[in-house]
């Protein structure tokens, strides 16, 4: 990331109430430009159409919601991570309320970075900005 761009970030919720809470922590806390989607399809749709603009340089950061309507956040993390060139480090964090030590192994061996337990909050928020961008 160039230091004199906004972080560029995915947040990936079907749930419109977590993702417009992520995404407007985002943009208050840290000007990161947004962009959200609610499934797995449209995520991969914004993808896609941004590898076709000529200063693409992928995301960031992306927030991925573990249980999508059409696909899990293994499958998509998968397709992801495969498909795009620029994703192939980009930090993805895993969304989930679930807490359990072999559900974090497992949401890390499926190639996520890092997990973000629900509720989300500022300070939880902060710890992965930090943690992944400079700031």
């Amino acid at each position: 990331m160039n230091t004199k761009e906004k972080p560029k970030i995915l947040v990936i919720d079907d749930d419109p109430i977590c993702r417009k809470a992520l995404s407007l922590l985002l943009f208050n806390n840290y000007g990161c430009c947004i962009d959200a989607a609610n499934s797995a399809i449209e995520t991969l749709n914004i993808i896609n159409e941004m590898a076709f603009e000529w200063d693409y340089n992928g995301f960031d950061l992306i927030f991925l919601d573990i249980h999508l309507p059409d696909f899990n956040g293994d499958v998509i993390t998968n397709i992801i991570r495969k498909t795009q060139i620029h994703a192939a480090k980009t930090p993805i964090i895993a969304v989930t309320g679930k807490t359990s030590n072999t559900q974090k192994q497992r949401f890390l061996s499926m190639g996520m970075t890092d997990i973000l337990i629900k509720p989300i909050s500022l300070r939880k928020i902060d710890r992965i900005i930090k943690k992944y961008l400079a700031f």
